[in-house]
């Protein structure tokens, strides 16, 4: 029998509004999860390196920034293998399950909470019972690796050892007090990677754990893919989208497409067939892949970030090699060049992200809301919201042209109660408590760039050359 597992989830939260604290933030992240209840029972217990708190229960981990770094790294929560289970659990006592959790937790999108998964851990497990022979076991994986039969997208591996006629790491578990051997691990690609897999013994893992288990369980294989960052968010997405039976499907053509065991039956190996036992397990035999998209958004504040620690340092010394005034006569000519140059998307990006997240620190966003134009204010608050919060949920989903149109309708029904479904007692009360209205003052929080940058307002993608060549750069 092969059960699918979500193993581990982690989970991150950060507000766009400059009149939120840690404590706002952490309530809207609960109220949403439907953990409130049970916050009580969490213990503080301890920090790290970069949260001021964390606290956990049950395997569930809530960590806390300071307030000075509250802006920049926002809350995150953790769920291990153990805490999914007991969270999946307390959801159904409550006669909800986790796909909803998790549309109303990537909803809040809308509302202008950046949210974001980083990783999310998906596993197959076959279990066998009173020595049913399984389809997989680890001899099988380990033969198919020493006779090259096998194809993988994955990188090699940083730990364990190291074959290094192929991409492949173990580790074997031998018990601390004696020769005992208790198990091995194989890994496919770099845990640092974006994508890693590990295929190893549950049940001796669960043993050597000292962790009950039915005394019929004969054999219990485990191949867990480990998901970070945008392949994270794709994988989520799919989940949130999907039908159970459908989600099982695509990731098992993830998982196939990533690495899987064949017969070594034709010279081209992408056209070799499967081993039976490989497509048995996963129960299909094709390919899919996830929606990652082409290119990274780009804000004008990591762009700023980014010619302060890469570029100035370099740059200053250079003025010093040749003086400012041949410099400034470089960068006029430099940017007499562009003017026959085409913008590039990128480009465009830049200055759409500068012009809104900017359009409060100048007059004519002021005068825009003095003068009672409250639609245009609007207007450039939701492509300030849209840029920062929904895009790369909708550059990773499956259906982009209607995505933004489905996490608005999430919003409504599990954030702002206004379907049938999550209706529970007293959720007026709630209602009022967890709604996220925005307020143009609050927009966008002054820690993004400091409270003393200020620039002028520019009213088309071709302010930068307008600006330059007015002599203001001087």
């Amino acid at each position: 029998m092969v059960q699918h597992v979500y193993d581990y989830l982690t989970l991150v939260c950060k507000s766009t509004r400059h009149t939120d604290t840690v404590e706002s933030l952490l309530q809207t992240a609960l109220k949403t999860l439907r953990l409130s209840d049970i916050w009580k029972e969490f213990e503080l217990v301890g920090r790290s390196r970069f949260y001021a708190q964390i606290y956990r229960f049950n395997d569930i981990s809530i960590k806390l920034p300071s307030e000075e770094r509250f802006f920049k790294q926002g809350i995150c929560i953790e769920f291990s293998g153990n805490g999914m289970a007991y969270y999946q659990e307390h959801l159904k006592e409550k006669g909800l399950d986790l796909q909803h959790a998790l549309r109303a937790w990537r909803s809040l999108s809308v509302g202008g909470i950046f949210t974001r998964p980083t990783r999310f851990d998906y596993a197959l497990d076959e279990i066998s019972y009173n020595s049913a022979k399984p389809l997989i076991t680890f001899s099988k994986v380990r033969n198919c690796i020493e006779k090259h039969a096998f194809r993988s997208r994955l990188s090699a591996p940083s730990r364990g050892k190291l074959d290094k006629t192929v991409l492949i790491g173990y580790d074997d578990l031998m018990s601390p007090h004696s020769a005992e051997y208790l198990g091995s691990t194989t890994y496919f690609g770099k845990r640092q990677s974006a994508v890693c897999c590990r295929f190893y013994d549950k049940l001796l893992e669960q043993k050597h754990n000292k962790i009950e288990v039915d005394e019929n369980i004969t054999s219990w294989f485990r191949v867990e893919f480990e998901f970070k960052q945008s392949r994270a968010m794709a994988v989520y997405n799919a989940f949130c989208d999907m039908s159970e039976e459908d989600f099982t499907k695509y990731m098992a053509g993830v998982i196939n497409n990533y690495v899987s065991f064949i017969n070594r039956d034709n010279v081209n190996i992408s056209r070799c067939s499967l081993k039976k036992w490989w497509a048995e397990f996963l129960g299909c035999s094709g390919k899919s892949r996830l929606t990652i998209p082409s290119y990274k958004p780009t804000t004008f504040l990591k762009f700023v970030q980014w010619l302060k620690h890469q570029i100035f340092p370099s740059l200053c010394r250079y003025i010093m090699c040749i003086g400012l005034p041949a410099f400034l006569r470089q960068l006029q000519l430099a940017f007499q060049e562009l003017e026959n140059t085409p913008v590039t998307f990128r480009h465009k990006q830049l200055f759409n992200d500068f012009k809104t997240v900017m359009a409060q620190k100048n007059s004519a966003r002021r005068d825009c809301i003095a003068s009672g134009d409250i639609e245009a204010a609007a207007e450039q608050f939701d492509e300030y919201v849209k840029r920062l919060c929904l895009d790369p949920w909708i550059f990773t989903s499956s259906d982009p042209a209607n995505a933004m149109e489905k996490l608005k309708q999430e919003y409504d029904r599990y954030i702002l109660f206004k379907g049938s479904e999550w209706q529970f007692e007293g959720v007026q009360e709630e209602t009022e408590e967890i709604h996220l209205d925005f307020s143009y003052e609050d927009f966008p929080p002054d820690s993004i760039f400091g409270a003393d940058f200020n620039s002028a307002y520019c009213d088309d993608d071709d302010f930068v050359m307008e600006y330059f060549a007015s002599g203001c750069f001087c």
